[in-house]
């Protein structure tokens, strides 16, 4: 084994999708290290329920279209008829099948709708890396009263 990492999303939706993200292995000098397989353990638990953790992301509409910057606007609209005090969401890039890079941001406080801009995916140098096709995720949902 060359390297570990762990990432976690609080609240999945119950049999839908959601985006978990893993950094890749480097050497001291933070260059990424080569590597041929890796492996994934995961466990589930209950929500714990000091506030709302229901995942409402069925329940929001989300429209994108390609911005002028190469990236991606959209807007989600709320559709629960409750205010979210957070939503997470997370875009994965697409060149053919293979995801080519991703960008994750928060919602904060989503009453009825909101737009959001999604930088375009950058290489290490921070040049656009070319896509096909993307997926915009909704991995979380909270109402805090």
């Amino acid at each position: 084994m060359i390297s570990s990492d762990e990432s976690y999303v609080w609240d999945a939706p119950a049999n839908g999708e959601c985006v978990m993200y893993l950094d890749l292995p480097e050497d001291a000098n933070y260059k990424t290290v080569a590597f041929d397989h890796y492996t994934f353990d995961y466990t589930g638990e209950d929500a714990q329920k000091n506030f709302d953790r229901t995942n409402y992301a069925k329940q929001i509409t989300v429209e994108s279209n390609t911005s002028s910057s190469g990236g991606v606007v959209a807007k989600f609209v709320n559709n629960t008829g409750k205010k979210l005090d957070e939503v997470g969401t997370i875009i994965v890039y697409y060149k053919g099948t293979e995801a080519v890079g991703f960008s994750v941001d928060m919602i904060w406080g989503l009453d009825s709708e909101v737009s959001k801009e999604y930088a375009p995916p950058k290489d290490e140098d921070y040049h656009n890396i070319e896509y096909d096709t993307y997926k915009i995720f909704i991995n979380s949902t909270v109402i805090y009263s």
